[in-house]
């Protein structure tokens, strides 16, 4: 027998309730979400108007004689119900599908469990509170499975251009994380405070600087400068960022610049080095930076080790063919680089997205 419009939305609400795929904390939050969705927009008293009926239809999967032994038809009206929550708080929220049917069943459980831990990062931002940005940091991403992660999750930062002169060679900054319904992404924000919902933490920040900084190519000690030529610029000055060995890594956005990273006497040292900033001459492309670095480059403070370079379509094994970011970047075109201490290194990690959508996750060092 087909459900009824109030049974569909009472069942669905119940197994996100009950389901035992995250813990009772990650769950119960995102509940509320949904509880509050429904109680705002479709309250008990509104049960049998048009759009009740209408939402409730685009919950249905249509009819199935047996259960599904991995109650995946569940997930996915669990996930759309989520869905219309985030985006009931969030208007700038997309919805992915209009319906629940149009939903892949095969990967709604890893899905559901993605958008709980979002939805109570939803939750958080109206009624206070960081623990699920925590959780999701310090426990999913950072205590996890990190490739995994950033396969299903969108990650950004809002890198600083701050370099703090009494920490040299570190740099530790304040940042906060969180998630951000409207680009649907977990998002590092270096240098800002952090509100509800979102996670104060302190970052090893790796600040990008246009390959003409003098940190890359010192200047003479007599003027005039001699003019800066790519195609014959030696990168064997490069002064990189000491990570300290107790935070996490960050740096700003990716559209052609490259990272450089070296290991010396237990530390690493990266510097993030840009082909072109604006207002800045003279600028470079991607690749012909890449290039060059890989063929000169040397730290100066961390004894004169070669660095590791993931640039624009080149980089240096084992991922020869760097990053690959098409039509210049963009909103929603670039790559991200987020760093994890372990033992006596770094775990490094890149995540490249176009057009919005995740094209390639790695670890690169």
């Amino acid at each position: 027998m087909a459900k009824t419009d109030t049974q569909r939305i009472t069942d669905t609400l119940t197994f996100l309730q009950n389901t035992n795929i995250v813990t009772l904390a990650e769950r119960t939050p995102a509940y509320q979400l949904a509880q509050d969705f429904i109680n705002a927009v479709h309250p008990a008293t509104g049960a049998g108007t048009p759009a009740y009926h209408q939402f409730s239809m685009s919950m249905s999967l249509g009819y199935h004689q047996h259960n599904d032994p991995n109650d995946r038809r569940k997930m996915a009206r669990a996930l759309f119900l989520l869905w219309k929550a985030i985006k009931h708080n969030d208007n700038g929220f997309t919805m992915p599908f209009q319906t629940a049917a149009q939903i892949n069943q095969a990967t709604a459980e890893r899905t559901l469990r993605n958008y709980i831990r979002k939805a109570r990062c939803v939750y958080e931002s109206v009624h206070g509170g960081h623990a699920g940005a925590d959780h999701v940091l310090t426990q999913v991403f950072q205590g996890g499975q990190r490739r995994q992660f950033l396969r299903h999750n969108k990650v950004w930062v809002a890198g600083s251009a701050v370099l703090d002169p009494g920490q040299t060679p570190e740099n530790v900054l304040p940042c906060k994380f969180g998630y951000n319904p409207a680009h649907d992404r977990y998002e590092f924000g270096v240098r800002q405070a952090a509100g509800n919902g979102e996670f104060p933490i302190d970052v090893e920040s790796v600040t990008a600087f246009h390959w003409t900084d003098q940190r890359y190519v010192p200047l003479p000690l007599l003027p005039p400068p001699p003019p800066y030529v790519i195609g014959t610029t030696n990168f064997g000055q490069l002064t990189g960022i000491r990570l300290s060995g107790a935070e996490i890594m960050v740096t700003t956005q990716f559209t052609g610049c490259s990272f450089c990273m070296a290991e010396h006497l237990g530390h690493m040292y990266c510097a993030h080095v840009s082909p072109y900033v604006l207002g800045m001459a003279p600028n470079t492309d991607g690749l012909t930076l890449a290039t060059r670095v890989i063929a000169t480059g040397a730290f100066a403070n961390a004894g004169g080790a070669a660095p590791r370079v993931y640039g624009r379509n080149l980089g240096s094994a084992p991922n020869p063919g760097g990053y690959d970011i098409a039509g210049g970047g963009g909103a929603g075109t670039y790559m991200t680089i987020v760093g994890f201490p372990g033992g006596t290194s770094y775990e490094i990690y890149s995540q490249t997205t176009r057009a919005n959508a995740i094209r390639d996750a790695r670890q690169i060092f």
